[in-house]
């Protein structure tokens, strides 16, 4: 018995049955088969074939490169914690977007693979410099560590710290 023209996206043709609900053929293709009295259908038996699919990482603005990653659909691995570089930022995850602004996926979690091939696009996070508050004695005397904050930063200036002989 052949296949004939049926064929079936995902799987695998195993054979013939006539049970239409049938998880394993009651005849191989190219087998005979020998014609009854009455009419007779014969469904085809299919099997799920293994899927591999990849996933592809976009350094999105970023250098480097990193290996894709090619396995059975459901399976999982461990996301890359970076492997790309960018000046002026850090790397914050991945996301299924390259406008993304926050991560789907933290680096180094756990990533099953879909029914589609994927790709993940690198999230960046801009390095903010860090500005520094410098105190000075202006005559006086003492020492008051320096403050840091980011740009745009609310401080609170310390109430003393220097002294001054007949000052306040």
């Amino acid at each position: 018995l052949a296949v004939g023209g049926f064929s079936r996206d995902g799987y695998s043709f195993m054979g013939w049955s006539t049970n239409a609900d049938a998880t394993a053929p009651d005849y191989a293709a190219g087998a005979t088969f020998t014609v009854g009295s009455t009419d007779v259908t014969l469904y085809a038996i299919w099997q799920a074939s293994e899927t591999i699919r990849t996933v592809r990482f976009d350094a999105n603005g970023g250098t480097g490169s990193i290996a894709d990653f090619s396995g059975p659909v459901g399976s999982s691995f461990t996301l890359p914690s970076s492997g790309f570089t960018r000046d002026g930022y850090t790397f914050q995850g991945w996301a299924l977007s390259s406008t993304a602004t926050s991560y789907d996926y933290a680096p180094s979690s756990l990533f099953t693979i879909g029914s589609s091939d994927t790709r993940l696009y690198a999230v960046w996070q801009p390095v903010i410099p860090q500005q520094f508050v410098r105190f000075d004695a202006n005559g006086g005397e003492g020492t008051i560590a320096d403050i840091s904050g980011s740009a745009g930063a609310t401080i609170t200036l310390p109430s003393g710290g220097f002294t001054r002989a007949g000052y306040i």
